[in-house]
């Protein structure tokens, strides 16, 4: 929930010049709803400022796990400012620094090869960032900071927390009684081996638009606004109910080098994608029909067919 509007653009420039000595250029990136970022041109290096939108909301742990990352060899934003609290606007922001290249959702790699070490690598790096345990899962809490705490003790908390409501609005999407009672039991089954390694820390959003390239050779992630404590393969299940270039394989290619991926594995990332795909449809049950909801509907029933194959 926006609990304030985007500071004005004076403001912004403020803080901004407060922070660098050669301010050049800002730009406002309008992506993602809970937090305001904007680019920054100093000097010849480019930076991102993004500020909450909410004021009890905090970047603490997102700047603990940027180091924690950076510290473990993975490539993610450098952050070079944070506060808890800014004075002018009274919200917690951060400046990071930039991740070269571009993403992989919006430029084409060229050729098999290039696609297929970029999406190792980045298979690679998924598996180090899911390495970091967490005291929980969920949401990662603001407001403690001598460790990664998420929002519920248990699992079965996490999972229920709006499994129900989620099912029921497949009713809207065209799913029958009897595909709606199939993904519970599906899911409800598979609650018994999706944490069969405790919370880990995931990305939680992590997709295509994620995984930045330069001339076809792989960089790093961004965007960790959405971190969480969860089950070790969540992030590789989400990939898989986003993925739209058959990159999935090549992700466990390169997970399994970090963490040997198993026969099982391979099922509890179709539970997490069948999962993220209900927990997505759900969230989104009440805006304006788009392509997004017909992905993730197409996605849920290519997941339904895939798991009665497995098993």
């Amino acid at each position: 929930m926006i609990d304030k509007e985007a500071p004005s653009e004076e403001l912004v420039k403020q803080i901004v010049n407060g922070f660098f000595k050669e301010f050049v250029d800002l730009e406002r990136v309008r992506k993602g709803t809970s937090t305001y970022v904007y680019r920054v041109r100093a000097g010849s290096e480019s930076y991102y400022l993004r500020i909450c939108s909410e004021l009890q909301a905090s970047f603490a742990a997102e700047v603990q796990v940027h180091e924690k990352l950076i510290a473990a060899g993975v490539n993610v934003p450098k952050v070079v400012h944070f506060e808890q609290k800014n004075e002018l606007i009274g919200l917690s922001l951060m400046i990071v620094g930039e991740i070269p290249g571009s993403d992989v959702e919006t430029t084409n790699l060229h050729g098999e090869r290039s696609r297929k070490q970029v999406l190792v690598d980045a298979g690679k790096q998924i598996a180090m960032i899911n390495q970091v345990t967490v005291d929980g899962f969920g949401e990662i809490r603001p407001d403690v900071h001598a460790r990664l705490t998420a929002k519920f003790k248990t699992f079965r908390e996490y999972c229920y927390e709006n499994l129900s409501r989620d099912i029921s609005a497949l009713a809207g999407y065209n799913f029958s009684d009897h595909e709606r009672k199939v993904v519970r039991d599906f899911l409800e089954t598979g609650f018994q081996f999706m944490n069969n390694e405790g919370p880990h820390l995931v990305h939680g959003d992590f997709d295509l638009s994620h995984i930045f390239h330069r001339e076809g050779k792989y960089t790093g992630i961004i965007d960790f606004g959405d971190i969480q404590g969860s089950g070790l393969l969540y992030d590789l299940g989400h990939f898989k109910v986003h993925d739209v270039i058959g990159g999935t394989e090549l992700l466990l290619t390169g997970y399994d080098e970090v963490r040997q991926i198993t026969p099982q594995d391979y099922l509890i990332v179709t539970l997490w994608a069948l999962f993220v795909g209900v927990r997505r449809l759900g969230m989104i049950y009440d805006r304006p029909k788009n392509a997004y909801h017909d992905h993730l509907t197409n996605a849920l029933r290519a997941m339904l067919d895939e798991l009665n194959q497995m098993v």
